[in-house]
């Protein structure tokens, strides 16, 4: 079964690339990445004949509406809202989770961050990348609140700074690839979250994490460098504390929390029994 993703600077897609890649040998599939830019639509479907296609909904043009008309194919549509007007209705639309809880006429899977584990189940603890804590910028502005509490925490704790948005300390190391990150979040003994994602990740690590933002009930949180400096003295110094906080991510990640899991419903939808089940198959056996 060929399966086209659109390599695009959209996450949900290559998070789900990189979970069928690893079952594509087991389910005999093919997750092909489509070079928007090089490839126009009908040479891509001229070529590859594809089962399944996952399209952004910035996407949506003439040109997809002649591939409708002269090819069979399923597919998965990735955008903020429901369009109107489609040649042919999407298997299954990704939208933000208040646009699918209103959705009536179409399987509806709402995005949310969850554990990239494909990209981090490998990652290793470095003497190198160790930190009391780290801070990931990708997504992050770095407005002078943040830039204040960054200085604090530089001050204070054998802090690591990295990611795509710069911060003026020495303590920011530059950019990172998706693999040098998981080390880093491996070999932190805390991860503050800023971008409502790393927290997740952190979690399937077995590392402790600390978020700006609640994005689950379970995480703890803080709102100013008080409150942040009362929970890292305990998430460092109480180990009975850390433990049980650690366990308590970690098994929150497991019910459900990862992009696997994502995946598994979304094949689910498309009718893939074998494709959900290896894939919730594949992430039961990464936690066991």
């Amino acid at each position: 079964m060929k399966i086209i993703i659109p390599n695009i600077q959209v996450p949900i897609l290559h998070n789900i690339a990189q979970c069928l890649e690893s079952i594509k040998v087991q389910t005999s599939l093919e997750p092909l990445l489509w070079n928007v830019a090089h490839k126009p639509i009908l040479d891509l479907f001229d070529e590859t004949s594809p089962d399944i296609l996952l399209l952004h909904i910035s996407q949506l043009d003439s040109a997809f509406s002649m591939v409708c008309q002269e090819f069979k194919f399923r597919y998965i549509l990735i955008g903020d809202q429901f369009p109107t007007n489609l040649p042919i209705q999407p298997d299954v639309l990704l939208t933000s989770p208040h646009v699918a809880s209103t959705i009536k006429d179409c399987n509806a899977v709402g995005i949310r961050s969850a554990a990239k584990v494909a990209q981090i189940h490998n990652a290793r603890y470095r003497d190198t990348m160790s930190s009391d804590i780290l801070v990931n910028t990708n997504n992050v502005e770095i407005t002078t609140e943040i830039f204040d509490l960054l200085c604090f925490l530089t001050e204070e704790y054998n802090t690591k700074i990295v990611g795509d948005s710069v911060v003026k300390l020495h303590h920011y190391l530059g950019q990172v690839n998706m693999f040098e990150r998981a080390d880093f979040l491996k070999s932190s003994k805390v991860v503050l979250d800023l971008n409502g994602e790393d927290a997740w990740d952190a979690s399937y690590l077995k590392i402790p994490s600390l978020c700006i933002n609640p994005i689950a009930d379970h995480f703890l949180t803080f709102n100013n460098v008080s409150t942040l400096r009362v929970q890292l003295e305990k998430l460092l110094k109480d180990e009975s504390l850390r433990k049980t906080y650690i366990d308590t991510c970690y098994k929150h990640v497991c019910e459900g929390n990862t992009y696997y899991h994502i995946a598994a419903q979304i094949f689910h939808y498309l009718g893939e029994k074998h494709i959900a089940e290896s894939l919730s198959y594949y992430i039961e056996e990464l936690t066991s």
